[in-house]
């Protein structure tokens, strides 16, 4: 009998799920990976990363407020090792790029804050745009847009997988240019219900 009662309780006791995000505030947890473009040889190629950051709620539907902060890592980049030899004399064939002094700076670790608003569309499944501003401060100091577009699937009412590709440009002691992809979850608790 008990567990009848247990059954009929559940089934017709329980709350419906609910997959928006009124009143929720979230931490983001994910991992990236990035194409960087600039116009320092060094800062050009594919890095990997880690990524943590907040949202919180906006009030209406399920958009949302959203700070992250990343930290992406390369190979080290200590100057081109034709430097300074006869092969970068004048009339070298050689590029450029190839015959640049080392310019001190912690190329393998690269950091970058970010926010701004995230909008959903949909309810299990979301399809979401971020329209957000993005500051890298290592190894070069720049700002600009971040505009990306993800799908998200809520596992729960408290928690979600997403994904997304972004592109940030930045300009400051460099112009640069980063084409992301970023593989997440999202954990919720509604405190500002």
């Amino acid at each position: 009998m008990l567990p009848v009662a247990l059954t009929l309780l559940m089934t017709f006791g329980a709350t419906e799920e609910r997959y928006d995000h009124v009143g929720a505030v979230g931490l983001l947890m994910a991992l990236s990976g990035q194409y960087k473009a600039a116009n320092n040889p060094f800062e050009v190629g594919t890095r990997a990363g880690v990524e943590v950051g907040g949202s919180f709620n906006l009030g209406y539907k399920s958009n949302e407020l959203v700070i992250a902060a990343r930290a992406t890592f390369g190979s080290p980049h200590v100057g081109s090792p034709d430097y300074g030899t006869p092969a970068c004399g004048s009339g070298s064939t050689l590029p450029p790029w190839r015959c640049v002094a080392e310019d001190r700076r912690l190329h393998e670790v690269d950091t970058l804050l970010y926010g701004g608003y995230r909008g959903y569309f949909g309810e299990r499944w979301k399809t979401f745009v971020d329209l957000q501003a993005a500051v890298s401060f290592t190894p070069f100091l720049a700002a600009g847009p971040r505009l990306g577009v993800g799908l998200q699937y809520e596992l729960s009412s408290i928690a979600g997988l997403y994904t997304q590709v972004a592109a940030v440009l930045g300009f400051g002691e460099v112009l640069q240019f980063r084409a992301e992809l970023v593989i997440g979850v999202q954990l919720r608790s509604f405190l500002l219900e």
